[in-house]
């Protein structure tokens, strides 16, 4: 399905696959809310997985993807597998890009069939493909779901769901579905899940996953960077592992005046805390301690 501005909103269209043909319905909201078919399109083969986004029309087959434009039905060959594919899956990324499924590897294309981005190395092939938040995708396969970041293409969580039958996105949520088994998955920022795990304690692992994982060309990159990194000084300075600690605040451009508050027995004598660096005014002030 798709959203569609070529009739009064609200409504939608559906592209359905049966045997050769694709059927287009337009679900006209205000005008009934019923679907009416719009056209029919003819396809080179039966199609396994389907696709449809800004008037381009993505289909898999046994051997090959293709994307066909609705308006003129013309068909191009995206690209084509040797031997039969276990599985075609397509997930829309994108106003202009998709993600095709091969058995070892995901392919993302714009529509002109070039590469957007590198290939996603799959664990297992997958069944089902979806996308949500346009940073998350979630690959289906016979053990569960792998949840992958589109930015760099790594597999960052693995879900146990054996047996999946199907998966579908609203962009803010996922439902999977198994034969026995419904989950209702909701995508949580990378640098949320990084604090939570320092706030549990795990900080070298939420470390770990907020350089791995972090798009770092995001606009409020640095200011999260740094809320991180002074949230995991303060839990190293908590199990005492001051080095480190010292570490984090220093990456994390924390204020001296915080750092000096943990210590309240210390008073440095003609300091400016906001001219010197953090290792100079601890140092300091423990050695006037001692």
């Amino acid at each position: 399905t798709r959203r569609s501005s070529d009739l009064e909103p609200p409504f939608y269209e559906l592209c359905v696959a049966v045997k050769k043909k694709l059927h287009v319905f337009a679900f006209v909201g205000s005008g009934g809310s019923t679907y009416f078919l719009r056209k029919d399109l003819v396809v080179p083969d039966s199609v396994s997985s389907l696709a449809y986004s800004g008037g381009k029309v993505y289909a898999g087959y046994k051997r090959e993807y293709t994307i066909m434009d609705e308006s003129s039905g013309q068909v191009t060959e995206l690209f084509s597998i040797e031997g039969k594919l276990q599985s075609t899956s397509i997930a829309v990324v994108g106003q202009d890009e998709v993600v095709l499924a091969g058995e070892d590897v995901g392919v993302a294309l714009d529509s002109s069939g070039l590469p957007t981005r590198g290939g996603i190395n799959w664990k297992l092939p997958p069944v089902n493909l979806a996308c949500c938040s346009g940073s998350f995708l979630l690959a289906q396969t016979s053990k569960g779901v792998d949840v992958f970041t589109l930015f760099d293409q790594k597999n960052v969580q693995a879900i146990q769901l054996p047996n999946g039958t199907c998966i579908a996105s609203n962009d803010e949520r996922i439902v999977a579905a198994s034969k026995d088994r419904l989950l209702l998955l909701q995508p949580v920022a990378i640098h949320e899940q990084s604090s939570e795990m320092i706030r549990r304690g795990m900080v070298e692992d939420g470390l770990e996953l907020f350089e791995q994982c972090m798009d770092r060309s995001e606009e409020d990159f640095e200011t999260i960077e740094c809320s991180i990194r002074q949230q995991a000084g303060l839990e190293f300075f908590r199990t005492l592992q001051f080095q480190a600690a010292v570490r984090q605040w220093k990456s994390g451009k924390t204020p001296p005046l915080e750092v000096m508050s943990m210590f309240p027995t210390c008073h440095v004598r003609g300091v400016d805390p906001s001219k010197e660096d953090v290792n100079s005014i601890v140092a300091r002030a423990v050695k006037e301690e001692v």
